[in-house]
């Protein structure tokens, strides 16, 4: 995908560009914008999926403690526990 497309989509849609080149046509929207840069540069922290049939599963309770945490309903490391006694026991089915 070309910069000038690439730049359109993502001023246009708030989606993150495909290409980190875009980054420099981008600057005055990012300027504007800065939670969209700061999202930007998080990118080079991504990884894949784990390709795990039981991960839809595993995502959801990861997201579940997260925000039991998140909402005070939980402590960080009990919220984490449950999640993975819960994700063990989704991926041994």
């Amino acid at each position: 995908m070309e910069s000038e497309p690439n730049e359109g989509w993502s001023r246009a849609t708030l989606y993150f560009p495909a290409r980190q080149s875009t980054r420099e046509a981008l600057a005055d929207f990012i300027k504007e914008n800065p939670l969209f840069g700061t999202g930007f540069e998080w990118q080079n922290y991504g990884r894949k999926e784990p390709a795990v049939a039981a991960w839809g599963a595993v995502r959801g309770i990861l997201a579940d403690a997260v925000t039991a945490v998140a909402n005070g309903k939980a402590s960080p490391e009990s919220a984490l526990q449950v999640a993975a006694e819960k994700a063990m026991s989704s991926m041994s089915q």
